[in-house]
């Protein structure tokens, strides 16, 4: 299941597993319970701590030959 990234005026930002089909369903903060908007983020995110912080994923490692195939 994805990991939704979400908005409460009080509370901040948290985030949430959901399926998909549930993404845009009303949310309610972690928090305070009250009413929160999914965040639409471009770039993947990787769930690091249960306290709800968010980390860039690095850019894809390059093989040291140019191959593009990961570094393996």
């Amino acid at each position: 299941m994805p990991i939704y990234e979400y908005r409460c005026e009080r509370c901040g930002l948290f985030e949430e597993r959901r399926a998909v089909a549930d993404r845009d369903a009303e949310a309610r903060c972690v928090h305070c319970q009250g009413p929160a908007t999914r965040q639409v983020n471009f770039l993947p995110t990787l769930l690091t701590h249960r306290s709800e912080r968010t980390e860039r994923l690095p850019p894809p490692a390059r093989h040291p030959s140019g191959c593009g195939c990961g570094g393996h």
